[in-house]
């Protein structure tokens, strides 16, 4: 389970040319991040100027990876690996059952 005192915060600048990367000021410097979606999401959703939670990368170029972008007074979850983590997880615990 993800632990909230990893969480970095920052704010989105941009999204860069590579699919997989973005810019995000951390604490007033612009670091580049691993961005988990296989689209441009700026395309989708407003990202530019928005809190961001971070979580910090194992193997990978970048030192964090973007994990959720606040939109109004909630978090849009970016990785979806996480839910996908959670949803299998609560498979083997036979929580969906009722749905046959």
């Amino acid at each position: 389970m993800l632990d909230p005192q990893n969480y970095i915060h920052g704010i989105f600048v941009k999204e860069l040319d590579n699919r997989f990367r973005c810019l995000v000021n951390i604490a007033g410097k612009d670091t580049v991040c691993y961005m988990p979606s296989s689209c441009k999401l700026e395309k989708l959703i407003p990202l530019r100027g928005k809190p961001v939670i971070l979580l910090p990368t194992q193997k990978s170029t970048t030192r964090y990876s973007v994990y959720a972008v606040k939109i109004r007074n909630s978090y849009c979850l970016l990785n979806l690996n996480h839910a996908n983590h959670i949803v299998f997880h609560q498979i083997k615990r036979k929580i969906f059952d009722f749905l046959e």
